[in-house]
């Protein structure tokens, strides 16, 4: 049987032991908390944005292995903190700082960015332990027709 071996950053804890040989390794069985902040719009459209920290949290907590965190508290540390979002992709250290104020290991950024005229959702996923970026999705978005009609209830109509 071949044994698979997987590599990782060893982040010390303060007060905790350090790692000794033939200790074992496992990802927690708890839930991974996260928060998600506000999209930026990299567009000339000018999209409304604002269901989707809200979608992209629903679809993390319903993996059932993460808890995102309310976006209004979310936002709250970010207006506090006199800081934007995406900061956080160049500055290692806010994402640090800030997770530990809101209890968090990871950052979800989301950007709407357009290329040879497509329209992509750009998520990248920042640790909030050591403030790297550990990877990125990128989507193309398509137009829905009935694009009014998938609001959420509280929300006003395009309309409005």
């Amino acid at each position: 049987m071949e044994t698979s071996f997987s590599e990782a950053l060893f982040v010390p804890i303060e007060g905790r032991p350090p790692p000794r040989a033939e200790d074992g390794v496992r990802i927690t069985r708890g839930r991974i908390r996260v928060a998600v902040v506000p999209p930026v719009d990299l567009t000339t459209a000018k999209a409304d944005l604002r269901r989707v920290p809200f979608m992209l949290a629903l679809a993390m907590d319903q993996t059932r292995r993460f808890q995102s965190v309310d976006s209004g508290q979310v936002n709250e540390v970010l207006l506090n903190s006199k800081t934007k979002g995406e900061e956080m992709l160049v500055r290692p250290e806010r994402a640090v700082a800030l997770g530990k104020s809101l209890d968090v290991t990871g950052w979800l950024i989301p950007v709407l960015l357009e290329r040879r005229g497509i329209t992509y959702l750009d998520v990248t996923w920042i640790s909030a332990v050591t403030g790297a970026a550990l990877f990125s999705r990128r989507q193309p978005l398509s137009r829905s027709e009935g694009a009014g009609e998938q609001r959420f209830p509280w929300e006003p109509r395009s309309e409005d």
